[in-house]
């Protein structure tokens, strides 16, 4: 075709131009919509980051009540009680039966409420989508629902079998609803990170027509793919029982894995984790944010078939669950008790440790929330920790908050040092009355103040616990700390230089978008008066000073020089 000479080209009406300057700003507004960077994780060779507005971002949390949240009014009083905790993220449960009353029929005024909310208090959302199981039972589903026990088959009395395909179908479409709308409401403010699908699944064996047909049928060849792939990495519990068996791969569930409870768990896993992946898919088909379950845990160090939940995500069946829902990104465990081993357990196979529920105070011990947040940070490189019942009203003023705030502070430096074996975090237990810690150059010795014993009720309960503390190698020669109650001394590793010189102790606070030094310590409140590289956090005493907090950030600055040659020669 030949070109109309320019000269002779009709000029565009003022209505043309008016068309093609609104379709450039709509389509430009797509793709600034488009382009809004939504949360994701990203894992890396030793670290997975949780990344929000382009940056990684540290979960400092709190779980609301299994109630609260039910109303907006409710709520209302609630929100200036978590700002004052210095939370970033509320973890928030979101009712099924709530969201669809009626089938087909979907109420999110009190969604819209609630990331309304937080935007103006300045938090951030992640929501539990209670559906189908709620602790292993269906007491947020719809009324619909249990109803109609043909169309949707029961486990129990109180649980809806996992086996039920009309109600995965239905939670599914619940659920992808949910996110649709979230997409409308939220993709341009990232007010909620991360979704987590059901809630602590997993109660008795399903022993219903549906599942004991299910039970004598072939493993699925896509489960046994994945212990073919994964044989040398699987969790003790799961591959010995498929060793036992001549490692198979094919048969029965007893023919692969052997009679008996444990093979009744490993089956229920596989299918509650075919239901559950079925949702999170559905839902990521919408808005594809990232997706958790969480584990109850276990009573014991392994699965014990009189009191354990079958199939639920906890740690001796996490491949299962890994091979079954690829569109669960993370396994999380709501760690109450054996905390350290717990945290452990679920590093596993690239997967972060992430505790959407703690306790902020477990049995006499007050500070039990802040401890285990700093040991979960510093030792596991913890994508989120968070403590259930946050919107108790015991809590204001808990030392939590403090812990938080000077965290929010130290999390641009946290985050670098993930995964680089520059940051350690610890907490006093009854085994332990000192550990060591190796960094780059250095070691750090922690040993836990003398404490008085538990029954000892002269002792304010506030100095009866309370030693624990985050350790961060931000430079070569220079530490920044973040502890409670225990001593800390520095040592080189550095054969050629043996000898530390203490250049000088810090306490520092976060101010302005700063680090500021709050005042300089030496003699007493430094061990050695001073000449050794030893922090001693406080509280230094039971006579605090007016204006000391009961938990500080340190600055250390150390040099390493080359022993004296006299004791270089011995």
């Amino acid at each position: 075709m030949t070109p109309v000479p320019t000269a002779t080209a009709r000029p565009a009406s003022r209505r043309s131009r008016s068309l093609l300057l609104a379709w450039l700003l709509a389509a430009v507004g797509t793709l600034a919509v488009q382009a809004a960077e939504m949360p994701r994780l990203v894992r890396g060779e030793n670290r997975v980051d949780l990344i929000v507005d382009g940056r990684p971002w540290l979960v400092l949390g709190g779980e609301l009540r299994n109630s609260s949240s039910s109303t907006l009014g409710f709520m209302e009083p609630i929100w200036p009680h978590l700002e004052a905790l210095h939370l970033n993220t509320v973890f928030t449960p979101v009712s099924w039966r709530q969201l669809e009353p009626a089938e087909g029929q979907f109420d999110f005024a009190l969604v819209d409420g609630l990331v309304r909310r937080a935007r103006q208090s300045r938090l951030r959302l992640i929501l539990l989508w209670m559906g189908t199981w709620k602790n292993g039972v269906s007491g947020y589903a719809p009324g619909w629902v249990l109803t109609q026990p043909q169309r949707f088959p029961r486990l129990s009395e109180a649980a809806l079998s996992p086996f039920g395909e009309e109600t995965a179908a239905a939670d599914a479409r619940a659920f992808q609803r949910l996110l649709a709308h979230l997409r409308e409401i939220d993709r341009e403010h990232s007010t909620v990170l991360m979704i987590q699908v059901e809630n602590e699944i997993g109660t008795a064996a399903d022993r219903s027509p549906l599942a004991q047909e299910a039970l004598a049928a072939p493993v699925p060849a896509a489960l046994i793919a994945h212990l073919v792939a994964h044989a040398s990495e699987l969790k003790p519990y799961l591959r010995e029982r498929w060793g036992a068996q001549g490692r198979k791969t094919s048969g029965t569930w007893a023919d692969v894995f052997g009679p008996g409870p444990a093979t009744e768990d490993i089956f229920m896993a596989w299918h509650y984790a075919t239901f559950v992946g079925r949702v999170a898919a559905a839902g990521k088909a919408a808005y594809p944010l990232p997706m958790y379950v969480n584990a109850c845990q276990l009573r014991g160090d392994q699965f014990d078939a009189t009191h354990d939940p079958f199939g639920g995500p906890t740690a001796p069946v996490l491949d299962v669950w890994m091979a079954a829902a690829p569109a669960i990104e993370v396994f999380a465990v709501d760690n109450y008790r054996d905390f350290k081993p717990q945290s452990a357990a679920y590093r596993h196979r690239g997967n972060p440790l992430f505790i959407p529920e703690s306790c902020i105070w477990w049995k006499d011990d007050p500070y039990s929330g802040p401890a285990k947040a700093l040991y979960a940070i510093g030792e596991h490189d913890a994508l989120a920790f968070s403590t259930f019942g946050i919107d108790n009203e015991t809590y204001r003023g808990h030392l939590l908050g403090d812990v938080y705030r000077e965290l929010a502070g130290l999390t641009p430096l946290i985050l670098p040092l993930r995964g680089t074996g520059r940051m350690h975090g610890f907490y006093h237990s009854e085994e332990a009355k000192s550990e060591t810690f190796a960094f780059h150059g250095y070691r750090a010795v922690v040993t836990y103040r003398a404490l008085p014993p538990r029954g000892d009720e002269a002792a304010p309960v506030k100095d009866r616990y309370g030693s624990f503390g985050l350790i961060l190698q931000t430079g070569e020669d220079e530490f920044m700390v973040l502890a409670r109650g225990a001593d800390i001394r520095f040592e080189s590793t550095d054969p050629a230089r043996t000898r530390l010189v203490n250049l000088g102790v810090e306490e520092v606070e976060f101010a302005d978008g700063r680090w500021k030094m709050r005042r300089l310590l030496s003699g007493d409140e430094v061990g050695g008066q001073g000449a050794a590289c030893v922090l001693t956090p406080p509280p230094f005493s039971r006579q605090a000073v007016v204006g000391e907090k009961p938990i500080t950030v340190l600055r250390l600055r150390m040099a390493r020089l080359a022993a004296p040659e006299k004791d270089a020669a011995r």
